[in-house]
């Protein structure tokens, strides 16, 4: 008798899944409120009956990956771990695929673009300015 309740309600479902193969328990439950009292199966019973046949939808992750440390592209090691940075543009951090220059000092973003070619332009205009900027405080004091 109560697996026959049970094949039933299975059934019920499958029914409603091949429209909307992705909809929840809950609603579900809701859905099928009335068909489900007539055969004396509770919103408990129900989701028991769910998770016995495999049949719960599993939830998408409410948070976003923004990091991949497996990804097939090299990994350098950190060779600035040790060092000691005391001023301005003693060490520049660039990540290949972001293109984006950035004192390590002081995490400010210096130069940014998202076309590959633009980036080694921006690269050379900024390496060429902040040198031109040295020479004049050098010549300054």
């Amino acid at each position: 008798m109560r697996t026959d309740k049970a094949q039933q309600v299975v059934a019920l479902v499958e029914e409603k899944r091949i429209i909307q193969p992705k909809i929840g328990g809950k609603k579900l439950y809701f859905m099928l409120k009335k068909l489900l009292k007539s055969l004396h199966i509770g919103r408990d019973k129900f989701f028991d009956i769910l998770r016995a046949n495999h049949l719960l939808i599993v939830p998408k992750r409410s948070y976003h990956v923004t990091t991949n440390s497996h990804h097939r592209f090299r990994k350098h090691k950190n060779m600035i771990l040790d060092y000691q940075i005391t001023k301005p543009n003693q060490v520049w951090v660039a990540i290949n695929h972001l293109f984006f220059i950035s004192q390590s000092a002081n995490f400010l973003i210096l130069a940014w673009s998202t076309n590959y070619k633009s980036y080694f332009s921006i690269l050379n205009s900024y390496f060429a300015l902040s040198v031109f900027n040295v020479e004049l405080k050098n010549a300054e004091s």
